[in-house]
């Protein structure tokens, strides 16, 4: 009998020991994963995106909208009417064709691309494998931003997840529902960045800031497309 109690003595201590390593590394697992998936998204918009569509981007943020001739993007009033932002991209068209989407929460994706394989212009996607993660209203902050997740997309529009099954958002730091002109927007899409709202499942980092303070940007994990993200070079001190 008192060997079995030794036992279990020495099996809930092994067990006290071993559950908060396993929380540990489940943690750094996630992390590891949000970074991979970020950096993937990354290369796919420069890289393949960006080059099929010929630096054409895919929102309607500029006056007049950037268009491929003959493919004019959705009417921003069309958009609007579906929950979304008309004025904000949405990476939902890495799977759906920005220039016929309709609505994704009642099409399948779009897998007929206007590609013309001449020219080498056009989308040419599915850009990356849908896991089936899909926009939730309940899974990031609905109150931090003006007519919440809509700008980044609607409920149900595909989306790419970070290590915590949230969905990873690109901002382009305007203010909501803003036109832009042609030097504006070029200065606004310089600092885009892909963001996850982390461990917390809240988006802290403003949308409406060019360069971010790391303070602000609370558990987010913040990847910069085209430039140096200068906020980490000065909590480094260089």
């Amino acid at each position: 009998m008192l060997e079995l109690v030794l036992v279990l003595v020495v099996l809930t201590a092994l067990g006290a020991m071993i559950i908060p390593i396993t929380e540990g590394i489940g943690e750094d697992t996630r992390e590891t994963v949000t970074r991979s998936v970020l950096r993937d998204v990354s290369e796919v918009l420069g890289n393949r995106y960006h080059s099929d569509m010929h630096g054409v981007l895919f929102d309607n943020a500029m006056n007049p909208p950037m268009a491929l001739p003959g493919l004019p993007f959705p009417d921003p009033q069309y958009v609007l009417e579906h929950g979304r932002d008309p004025h904000h991209p949405q990476l939902m068209f890495l799977f759906v064709n920005p220039q016929r989407f309709g609505d994704a929460n009642l099409a399948t994706l779009d897998t007929d691309p206007t590609y013309d394989p001449i020219s080498r212009r056009g989308w040419n996607g599915p850009y990356m494998k849908h896991g089936g993660g899909r926009i939730h209203l309940d899974r990031l902050d609905d109150t931090f931003f003006p007519g919440g997740i809509n700008r980044y997309g609607a409920p149900g529009d595909p989306a790419l997840l970070d290590g915590w099954g949230r969905p990873i958002v690109l901002q382009v730091p305007t203010n909501p529902g803003t036109v832009l002109t042609e030097a504006e927007l070029r200065i606004a899409w310089r600092h885009a960045r892909l963001v996850s709202a982390g461990p917390s499942g809240i988006l802290n980092t403003p949308p409406d800031v060019l360069l971010p303070p790391l303070d602000t940007r609370g558990d987010d994990f913040v990847l910069f497309l085209s430039v140096p993200d200068t906020a980490l070079d000065t909590a480094s001190g260089t």
